[in-house]
């Protein structure tokens, strides 16, 4: 490869460019594969592969040239119909995406990048030629030379621009799309006339898309070749095309050819998308702008200090209005104040709004995966991927592709039964793993369901006991739910063959782990033999988020909602009735579920005996756990901008070491309010 500054300017551009077509380049393939054929789609990539090919030769990246433009011409006979997609096909293509980026990955790193690209380009070239030759040689009523004078199809003599491939695109969808080209009479006169005349005959089966000559009346009869090409859309079959078309006199020959047509592709992993909700996301495409992601932080930054000034200035202006009730600049402060609230909600809406990206950038990844992970375990996937457009903060979403990962393949390797498996049981054989997501308030919930074997809580306290990780009496008092929980234990997994893809007991550590970080939560529904679905519950964003603010004795704490799953206030006999002591732990029985209870005013030092007459429980959620936090007050809920304490606490610091705090927010009058870490003090 060539000298070059990744540093560059039009370098960047180009790296940027190029690893977001390759992706595409790659969902598209997969997508493909799992669909009945679109025309569409494979305009679509060709059209990548054909902008790669340029940009890397004005770079100067020859290798990547010279590979991209072998994968555009293999499209270019896919979309042709001399290649029909199958699997060796959708390898290939794969093959040479994964080459691409890894050519991409060097580049990018500043390092030189030889690959050997001789038998992925040899084995591109042995597919056109085989099928080219087979397509030829076929008997097919869309491609078979007639001996009785009929149309012919030649790929030489009926060559498809890309120009005319756009213009396919922008016809109905309920219409085939045929190129024709029609040969007069040498000998004939007026060819003007004759050109007219097959053009009715066209108009009359089809609408006509493309035209030439277009206009017959300009044709001179010196010059004209007596060739008609045009491009047209109808519902008519070949035959009925030429039928039409040989009904007028003095023609040599025609050739028909379909640019447009559905061709059925079997797979073993079909991927589907709800083409619904992507349509309605393309519009908005050419209104997006590149922006650095700096800028976007020191503007949500400075959007943080506006709203907590703007809350203090609230709190002065009922100070005033309060204290000068007849002062009429009082009153039109409070209405001023009332018109900035408004347009800071709106504000704080649009900025975060930038800090936001699509679960698509992640969710794209994983057709390819389940692809190559179903062939390697010689199982049949039909995967579904919904809501790949809902938006989360992008602190959020690169943290997500290992618990999700894990889960897909856990789903793969252990939940989903072989084909014969399932055959046996009556299911079909094609299983459905599904990955959806979808906003719920102020949050964002991730599923990942299959329709597998389900799991077997049996096999799951045999090995709890085994591990010690509790006695028989200890699991005969929890439900089914609780036990099946210890599967997120380090090291828990209840297979007896380690294979290179799960079994280890780590993966679902692993996803405790990292959503308990981003303060989600976790559950799971599963059925012994129907199937199992993780549900994730995430906030949006971290950075400026609605909290419940609760005083123990002179100071205030913020718990944030997405952690909270419900308040609860005991009184009198109702304390002593559903609060408990088991080995000196209070728990509480919560929804048939007996909870650790954790008394917040204790835990942090600050607690003030008094009688308890009354008792509020704020019960929270830490992944998979949780557990009763018992408050003293209720000061109802706020939004918060959270400040981070990284680099002023703990051993040596400043603040010391602040056990159970994640971070610290100014509220309206100045005071502070410590944000609780829920997954540090669940953790213990």
């Amino acid at each position: 490869m060539n000298n070059f500054d990744v540093d560059d300017i039009c370098m960047n551009m180009f790296l940027q460019e190029t690893k977001e077509q390759i992706e595409k380049m790659e969902e598209d393939c997969i997508y493909l594969e799992g669909s009945d054929y679109s025309d569409e789609i494979i305009n679509r990539i060709f059209r990548m592969a054909h902008s790669l090919k340029g940009s890397s030769a004005t770079i100067g990246f020859v290798e990547i040239s010279n590979l991209a433009h072998n994968v555009e011409s293999l499209l270019d006979k896919i979309r042709s119909k001399d290649v029909l997609i199958d699997d060796s096909v959708t390898d290939v293509l794969l093959q040479s995406i994964d080459v691409l980026k890894n050519m991409h990955w060097c580049i990018s790193q500043g390092q030189s990048c030889d690959v050997d690209t001789k038998s992925l380009i040899d084995n591109m070239k042995k597919i056109i030629d085989n099928n080219v030759h087979k397509n030829t040689n076929s008997t097919n009523a869309e491609d078979v030379v007639k001996e009785d004078g009929g149309f012919e199809v030649d790929n030489e003599k009926l060559p498809v621009s890309e120009e005319e491939y756009v213009l396919c695109d922008k016809v109905d969808s309920k219409f085939d799309v045929y190129k024709v080209k029609i040969a007069m009479d040498k000998n004939i006169k007026m060819k003007s006339v004759k050109g007219f005349m097959i053009e009715s005959a066209l108009c009359r089966i089809s609408d006509i898309v493309k035209i030439e000559p277009a206009d017959f009346e300009e044709v001179s009869e010196e010059t004209y070749d007596g060739i008609l090409s045009a491009i047209i859309a109808t519902t008519k079959s070949y035959e009925e095309i030429h039928k039409n078309i040989i009904a007028v006199s003095e023609i040599d020959n025609v050739y028909i050819k379909n640019i447009r047509s559905k061709v059925c592709s079997n797979s073993e992993v079909n991927v589907k998308k709800n083409s619904q909700v992507e349509n309605k996301h393309k519009k908005h495409e050419a209104s997006t702008i590149r922006m650095d992601v700096n800028k976007i932080d020191k503007l949500l930054n400075l959007v943080g200090e506006f709203i907590i000034d703007k809350e203090a200035l609230s709190q002065i202006a009922q100070e005033l209005k309060r204290k000068y009730k007849k002062e009429p600049l009082a009153g039109k402060l409070w209405n001023l104040i009332s018109h900035i609230n408004y347009i800071s909600e709106d504000l704080q809406e649009t900025v975060m709004s930038t800090r936001m990206l699509p679960l698509e950038n992640i969710f794209s990844r994983f057709p390819r995966m389940v692809r190559d992970l179903s062939k390697k375990c010689n199982k049949k996937i039909e995967f579904i991927v919904e809501g790949q457009h809902t938006e989360i903060d992008r602190g959020i979403i690169e943290e997500l592709i290992d618990p999700i990962t894990h889960i897909i393949r856990n789903a793969i390797d252990h939940g989903i039964e072989s084909p014969d498996e399932r055959k046996e049981k009556g299911k079909k054989e094609l299983a459905t793993l599904k990955l959806s997501a979808r906003h719920l308030e102020n949050n964002v919930v991730i599923e990942i369901e299959d329709d597998g074997r389900g799991i077997s809580v049996d096999k799951i306290r045999k090995k709890v006991i085994q591990k010690k990780l509790a006695t028989e009496e200890e699991l005969n008092t929890l439900q089914d739910k609780d036990v099946i929980k210890y599967i997120f234990e380090a090291g828990f997994s209840t297979v007896d063959n380690v294979s290179d893809i799960s079994g280890r007991g780590v993966g679902l550590d692993v996803v405790k782990s990292n959503i308990g970080n981003l303060n989600g939560l976790i559950d799971i529904n599963t059925k012994e033999g129907i199937g199992t679905k993780f549900i994730i519950k995430l906030p949006l964003t971290l950075a400026i988020i609605q909290a419940l603010l609760i005083e123990e004795d002179k100071y205030i704490f913020a718990i944030p909602i997405t952690s909270i799953i419900e308040t609860v206030r005991l009184k009198g006999k109702e304390i002593e009735e559903k609060i408990h002591k088991v080995n000196n732990i209070e728990v509480y029985k919560w929804r048939d579920e007996i909870i650790p209870v954790i008394r917040i005013g204790r835990y942090f030092k600050v607690y003030k005996d008094e009688i308890e007459d009354k008792m509020f429980l704020v019960i929270v959620g830490y992944a998979e756990k949780r557990v009763a936090f018992v408050v003293n007050k209720l000061l109802g809920e706020r939004e918060i901008v959270i400040k981070s304490i990284g680099e002023f606490s703990g051993e040596n610091k400043l603040m010391g070491s602040l056990k159970g705090i994640s971070g610290v927010s100014i509220l309206g009058d100045g005071s502070f309010a410590q944000v609780i870490d829920v997954s540090s003090i669940i953790k213990g």
